[in-house]
């Protein structure tokens, strides 16, 4: 999440995938007539959706259909108004594998964030990022590197603050790995993992549709939000540099 020159929402997430892995309730009861308390709903929802489910957060995997128009009512919510702008990065590792053009997996997560962060950042905009937390060994600095690099790119102060936590503690969080998963979801259904018909295929087309595309195969973007899918550029794999 960011917060800038404007009133906004962004969430930005970089994720991967590795292809190799009754009766419906009809709405929640939670006012979702405005967004003008977005972060407000997305409480509201959490509270609610976890106790009729059972869990501790928002989860992709805990769509069933049981649940399928409940969640997308979430989603219309949350990418309805206007408000959120929803930008993510999908790395295909059999195809191309940042940890193997990078070295490790948190320098890959290092390096998918800096360019998605570059990317969703508004000029004259100030972002204040909260990321997923993601465990790295102690001589990694994530939080000032990935800082120090995003200003560096766009020549200015655009990057404030980094902070990495739980996702169980920021229902925003959760609300950005239910979309991310609902578009990773199609990668993993066109390799032959997942159905586009079970109810988790069913909630990832209603996203599909809500960001404004039929698909996100190959890498998709619009005004408002963004789907973009790693490729090595001109880094040939066992070439250094």
């Amino acid at each position: 999440m960011s917060s800038g020159c404007r009133e906004t929402t962004r969430a930005v997430r970089p994720s991967s995938t590795k292809p190799a892995r009754s009766r419906e309730i009809a709405s929640s009861p939670l006012d979702s007539s405005s967004a003008r308390n977005l972060l407000g709903y997305f409480g509201d929802f959490r509270s609610y959706a976890t106790k009729l489910t059972g869990t501790k957060e928002i989860k992709f995997s805990d769509v069933t259909s049981n649940y399928v128009s409940l969640y997308k009512q979430f989603i219309d919510v949350c990418l309805g108004p206007g408000d959120v702008e929803f930008f993510c990065f999908v790395a295909d590792r059999e195809n191309a594998d940042p940890i193997e053009r990078f070295g490790s997996a948190w320098d890959a997560y290092s390096k998918l964030a800096e360019q998605l962060i570059v990317a969703a950042l508004h000029p004259e905009e100030l972002m204040s990022l909260m990321a997923d937390n993601y465990s790295t060994p102690d001589a990694v600095l994530f939080e000032e590197e990935l800082k120090m690099r995003v200003n560096r790119r766009v020549h200015r102060l655009g990057l404030v603050s980094v902070c990495r936590l739980d996702s169980k503690s920021s229902t925003g969080l959760q609300a950005v790995d239910l979309l991310t998963s609902a578009v990773t979801f199609e990668f993993r259904a066109e390799a032959g993992l997942a159905s586009y018909k079970n109810p988790k295929g069913i909630l990832a087309a209603h996203v599909r549709q809500a960001l404004g595309t039929q698909s996100c195969l190959g890498g998709w973007r619009n005004g408002q939000h963004s789907v973009a899918v790693y490729s090595h550029g001109s880094w040939t794999p066992g070439v250094t540099g």
